[in-house]
């Protein structure tokens, strides 16, 4: 989400927009609303210059997956306990059922 004005083309830089996490961390100002959740795990060192790389082509359809789909989105692992923890395994199998055996 802090890469959404930047993919919309509202910004240069992801930081930039005045209504995302990413420039209110980045300019030390203290929100409300940013105090009440923290990440499941530590950001990456260069967090601020993955949010303004282009994001790919395989990230793109995951993320459009992830939203038809209904399954969590991150690595491998997580979205297979989080899977599981919710019951959305149902959503990481492909859609339709077996093939009819030909006689």
């Amino acid at each position: 989400m802090e890469r959404n004005a930047l993919a919309a083309n509202l910004v240069d830089r992801a930081q930039a927009w005045p209504w995302n996490s990413l420039g209110k961390r980045q300019s030390q100002a203290r929100c409300e609303w940013l105090l009440k959740g923290a990440w499941p795990k530590r950001r990456p060192a260069n967090w601020v210059e993955m949010v303004n790389m282009p994001m790919s082509a395989k990230e793109h359809e995951r993320i459009e997956q992830s939203v038809k789909r209904g399954f969590p989105l991150g690595e491998d692992d997580w979205v297979r306990h989080t899977a599981e923890q919710l019951s959305l395994q149902s959503t990481l199998r492909p859609r339709g059922g077996q093939p009819k055996a030909q006689p």
